[in-house]
């Protein structure tokens, strides 16, 4: 399966000319401390820093389809498993409904 291009995507991706209204906009939206771990791995490197900050967004965003669907799936196992304690302990598989209990973290959380 291929990853379809994002106009979006790609225009963020480019590394802007030095000096380009484009960088002088991004850096304006990018504080000083945010990029500042950015310049020195780039001083490191011998590469711009935005440079990195942009290839960091572009892993974060190969990521998060494949995060989406892992946590999709995560979710949905844990409903069967919840959903069959249940049906085993009180008769119902409505798990959110059936007053299972939880470890003290767990059922005191704020949502």
């Amino acid at each position: 399966m291929s990853r379809q291009s994002n106009s979006t995507t790609d225009f963020l991706s480019r590394t802007p000319r030095k000096g380009s209204p484009r960088e002088k906009a991004l850096r304006a939206c990018i504080t000083d401390e945010r990029l500042a771990t950015y310049n020195y791995e780039a001083q490191r490197r011998s590469c711009p820093a935005l440079e990195l900050y942009l290839w960091d967004h572009d892993m974060a965003s190969a990521c998060m389809g494949d995060i989406a669907i892992i946590e999709v799936a995560l979710r949905n196992r844990m409903d069967r498993q919840l959903s069959l304690l249940a049906l085993e302990q009180n008769g119902t598989e409505d798990w959110y409904m059936a007053g299972l209990q939880f470890d003290d973290r767990t059922q005191y959380q704020d949502s």
